[in-house]
């Protein structure tokens, strides 16, 4: 039995992180087909908000948000990273495509068809999460920049 807010992945459960864990790191190709890993790119540098989306209308309406509050995250010393299905069109965010659901498995996500959205500080200690269970906060792509605000306060 698997327990809940966690899913299989090639015979590994993986459970989902929340607040105040350490997220997982993601590695994976960026639609343009090179190798990133969010660590490497962002680990000390960026607070981040990693937004998973499916290829449904939320899940482009949650990019196209995103994307519009990609500067406000920026003044916050913060990044807004999309983990997208292939060919998802990503409003120059940058992302990591999840060619067979792996990356969503990372963090536990129930179903990779549901949004999800987590916020972490600069050494990937998560301070909020949305995993479209609804136990978890609202937090929606436009609360991205107010936590990265308050995590930049926190921690400077």
């Amino acid at each position: 039995m698997m327990a809940q807010g966690s899913i299989a992945h090639r015979e590994r459960t993986y459970p989902t992180p929340t607040r105040g864990q350490q997220a997982p790191d993601l590695v994976g190709e960026t639609p343009q087909g090179e190798r990133m890993s969010l660590r490497r790119s962002f680990y000390m540098r960026r607070n981040l908000g990693i937004l998973f989306v499916a290829d449904d209308d939320t899940g482009r309406r949650w990019l196209r948000e995103a994307a519009e509050q990609r500067n406000a995250a920026h003044a916050e010393v913060g990044e807004i990273v999309a983990i997208v299905p292939p060919g998802m069109e990503t409003h120059g965010l940058p992302a990591l495509v999840d060619t067979d659901s792996s990356l969503s498995a990372r963090y536990g996500l129930s179903s990779p068809d549901l949004p999800a959205v987590f916020v972490t500080d600069r050494y990937f200690v998560i301070f909020s999460t949305n995993t479209g269970d609804s136990a978890t906060p609202g937090l929606l792509p436009e609360d991205i920049p107010g936590w990265l605000e308050f995590i930049a306060a926190r921690c400077s």
